[in-house]
């Protein structure tokens, strides 16, 4: 998924073979917006999961959440759970750019601005018979 886009945005080349990434991965390109050049650090990361034993991973998930300018955040358009992880980690996200708890992570009342795209992936798998995914437009509007 993440990889795969970052793959064929950078180097303009797809695997259909499946790799799950284990470690944060680092890319480093530049880009020319009219006159301007940006330079783009990419950080591909594995899934965050709650109560990762490994220190480097919690490293990496707070480095990124304070640090990222732009979140690129992509889930499987077939399957919900990926869809609720996204939301889960976007409140997770606003948390510790406020500096606030855990207990503080449903409130909805939370407000920071945090530059997000959500990309809805592997479109081309869904099933010819459905009329719809699993992942609608109203339950897009809860992140």
């Amino acid at each position: 998924g993440k990889t795969a886009i970052i793959r064929q945005w950078l180097f303009n080349d797809f695997h259909i073979q499946y790799h799950e990434t284990h470690m944060a991965t680092y890319h480093f390109t530049a880009l020319y917006n009219g006159d301007r050049l940006f330079h783009i650090r990419i950080i591909d990361t594995p899934r965050f999961e709650e109560n990762d034993p490994d220190p480097q991973n919690e490293w990496v998930k707070l480095y990124c959440f304070r640090r990222c300018s732009l979140f690129l955040m992509v889930f499987d358009i077939n399957r919900e759970e990926t869809f609720s992880y996204i939301k889960h980690l976007y409140r997770e996200i606003v948390r510790v750019r406020n500096n606030l708890s855990r207990s503080s992570i449903e409130d909805d009342t939370l407000t920071t601005t945090v530059p997000i795209i959500i990309v809805a992936n592997k479109a081309d798998l869904i099933n010819l018979d459905q009329r719809y995914s699993n992942v609608t437009l109203t339950n897009s509007r809860e992140i």
